[in-house]
């Protein structure tokens, strides 16, 4: 389901135990999708690995430690004012 990609555990508890009219959970991924911002001060080509005698591409170490880590995850302000519940649960992006 949509919602296991929200990286904040308790923001995932708080939009199921929340979910009303007022914030729809079938609306919410589109919205999200936006909003999420992944802090990646390296440069692009760290993303991936590449095995030049196999063709083998898949994501670095360096990504995979950047994408576990809680803190390099973010909210666009705006993504506040449309869920408020969520102030005080996540950083946002200053």
């Amino acid at each position: 389901m949509w919602i296991d990609l929200i990286p904040w555990p308790n923001v995932r508890d708080i939009l199921i135990r929340q979910a009303s009219k007022a914030v729809q959970l079938r609306d919410i991924p589109v919205s999200f999708a936006a909003l999420v911002t992944l802090d990646w001060p390296y440069p692009p080509v760290d993303l991936i690995d590449h095995v030049s005698w196999t063709g083998a591409v898949s994501l670095s170490p360096l990504f995979e430690r950047q994408v576990l880590t809680l803190d390099n995850w973010s909210l666009q302000p705006q993504a506040l004012s449309r869920y408020p519940q969520l102030v005080g649960h996540v950083k946002t992006v200053r």
